[in-house]
């Protein structure tokens, strides 16, 4: 039977800033498919889109 342990605070900490980013990700990449993003100025949407990469 394997033991698991948790993660030291500062290893929970980045795992926490890791799931908030993606959440972050997962927003934006949502947002880029709507309609304001394609009424916003094309170098606002270039910014935003580079932002997934």
């Amino acid at each position: 039977m394997s033991q698991q342990t948790q993660p030291a605070p500062y290893q929970q900490r980045v795992i926490d800033e890791r799931d908030q980013l993606a959440e972050k990700l997962n927003a934006l990449s949502n947002f880029l498919n709507t309609a304001i993003f394609l009424s916003l100025p094309q170098c606002e949407q270039t910014l935003l889109t580079e932002l997934t990469f």
